[in-house]
Formats: C-alpha cells, sequence, structure tokens
C-alpha cells in the first residue's frame, strides 16, 4: 500500500491515499480525450472529496498528480521520467494577480472540464482559458464565474464572455492575450502550465511540454484493462459509425 506525505499549498493541506480498484475502473470507463474529467474522479478518489477536485485550481490538481507519482513504483514513468523536475516550490502559490486594470485568477478543476466539453482546438482552448481566468476591471466584459454557480449558469457565463472576447478587435484582443500571457507565468507557482490543441500540459525544467493523465499511475491489471476499455470504445465507435452508413 502507498502511503503520502502531507502537501501543503498556500492555507490547504492535502494528504492523498492510494487510489481504489473500483475508482481505477471508474476512470479507465471515461475516454482517453476527457483528461480533465479522468483527473477530477482521480482526485475525488484519493482526496476522499467529491466537491474539493472542481474547486480547487488547475496547478493544485496536476501539483497533487504528480506528487501522487513521485510516490509510485512500477509505471512507465517511473524509468522513463523525472516528475520532480516538473513541480515547482509551493512557498509563493497566488490565487489571483493584477495587471495594470486587469485581475486574472487561476483556473479551476470546473472551469477545466468545462473548456475540454467545449474547446476543439487551439484557439478554442486559450480565448476558453482566457473567459474563465480574465477580468478587465474598467470594461463591460461579463462578471467571471463562481463555483458556487449552478452547472447551466456557470456554463452560460462561460459563453458569454468568450463570445465577448471573439467579438473583441484584433489589436486589443492582442492586449488581453499578452496580460493574460505574462499573468499566467506569474501563477504558475506550482507547475508550469502550457496548452495545445487537446488541453492542458506542463513544461519541465526542459521546457518540452508533457501532458500527465491520471492513467500514468495504473500499474498491473488495472493498465490492461484501461486498454481493455479503450479498446472496446474504438470497436464501439466504429460499429456506430458502419451502422449509421
Amino acid at each position: 500500500m502507498l502511503h503520502f506525505e502531507r502537501v501543503s499549498i498556500g492555507h490547504r493541506h492535502y494528504l492523498m491515499k492510494e487510489l481504489t480498484f473500483n475508482a481505477a475502473i471508474k476512470i479507465a470507463k471515461i475516454p482517453e480525450s476527457n483528461l480533465e474529467q479522468r483527473l477530477t474522479v482521480f482526485l475525488q478518489n484519493v482526496l476522499n472529496d467529491e466537491l474539493l477536485p472542481l474547486q480547487m485550481t488547475a496547478q493544485e490538481r496536476y501539483a497533487l498528480l504528480l506528487n501522487y507519482l513521485k510516490e509510485q513504483h512500477g509505471t512507465l514513468l517511473d524509468t522513463s521520467l523525472n516528475v520532480g523536475n516538473f513541480l515547482m516550490s509551493p512557498n509563493n502559490f497566488q490565487t489571483e494577480t493584477e495587471i495594470d486594470d486587469f485581475k486574472i485568477r487561476q483556473l479551476d478543476g470546473m472551469a477545466c472540464e468545462l473548456l475540454e466539453k467545449n474547446c476543439k482546438n487551439l484557439a478554442d482552448w486559450l480565448a476558453g482559458a482566457m473567459a474563465m481566468q480574465l477580468f478587465k476591471i474598467t470594461s463591460d466584459m461579463p462578471p467571471l464565474p463562481d463555483v458556487s454557480m449552478t452547472y447551466e449558469d456557470y456554463q452560460q457565463c462561460f459563453f458569454n464572455r468568450v463570445a465577448y472576447l471573439k467579438n473583441l478587435p484584433v489589436s486589443e484582443f492582442n492586449h488581453y492575450f499578452d496580460v493574460f500571457t505574462k499573468a499566467n507565468a506569474a501563477l504558475n507557482n506550482l507547475v508550469r502550465i502550457d496548452f495545445d490543441e487537446v488541453g492542458l500540459v506542463l513544461r519541465g525544467t526542459d521546457d518540452a511540454p508533457y501532458r500527465f493523465c491520471p492513467s500514468s499511475t495504473f500499474t498491473g491489471i488495472i493498465s490492461e484493462l484501461d486498454r481493455y476499455f479503450a479498446q472496446s470504445r474504438s470497436i464501439n465507435q466504429s460499429k456506430r459509425q458502419h451502422e449509421s452508413v
């Protein structure tokens, strides 16, 4: 059985436990493209808390996954990658920052799942992340969503803010993006988060992007079952496509 030391980030203290077989199967049944949804389920189990993984920041979510992997042996990552190269000191963790007349906050877990559901390419991910993190004080930009909202209201707030950003003149959007980039560099206190056409990636000491997934924690029969469920999804999708022709 794995044992973990307490991880302290800001005012929060996290103590993880080993992932259970049942939770691993639940993760394996989620399409591998839904990385953020998989990460939420993983954290819900190892932290024994249903709501916290959606409320915590993306920085915390990935820092905890990396800390879990640091204590684990027998995975492919155990021999091929030093996950410590992707972790930073949590001493100066910030939940938000200000640049000029902009306020920028950390991306949270609920926003990560919403972005994953609605973003199809890199442009979507960048505009979507800006919509969930950035607010210009001297503007008529719709207010930032709050995790206390119903999911429907939270999602509608996201759509409103994305529409606002996409209708900005190019020069103004570029200014927003420059502020967003500088702010995220300042908010990358635990891990260095970046984006690609699929979603969130982490950059290590060599600056190369790497995608960490909860399935990286799978060993033994769980790894085989994860591949089995992925293959079953692929077969079922091919059948549905064939039937629709």
